[in-house]
């Protein structure tokens, strides 16, 4: 990870305009995972239980068509949100 959750979320396009107090609530409430290339984050129908900023790396979002193929719906890079629809 780039430094700790507090210095990424002042520097986060997203989080950097909050109050220094609330990031730093954020921050104890943060969560750092990581996943390997290729592995599912979430599936389509899946509850939100979570809001989920990717901090580095790049995210692909696909849909498996009836005929088996992937398409790519979005990519996702280091500090965009993924899932909040």
């Amino acid at each position: 990870m780039l430094g700790s959750v507090d210095d990424w979320l002042a520097r986060s396009e997203i989080y950097r305009r909050l109050k220094l107090e609330d990031r730093a609530r954020l921050a104890k409430l943060a969560q750092v995972r990581s996943y390997g290339e290729g592995r599912t984050i979430f599936a389509e129908g899946d509850p939100s239980s979570h809001f989920i900023t990717i901090v580095q790396g790049h995210v692909k979002v696909v849909k498996n068509t009836a005929a088996g193929k992937e398409v790519i719906l979005e990519l996702f890079g280091a500090g965009e949100p993924l899932g909040v629809l």
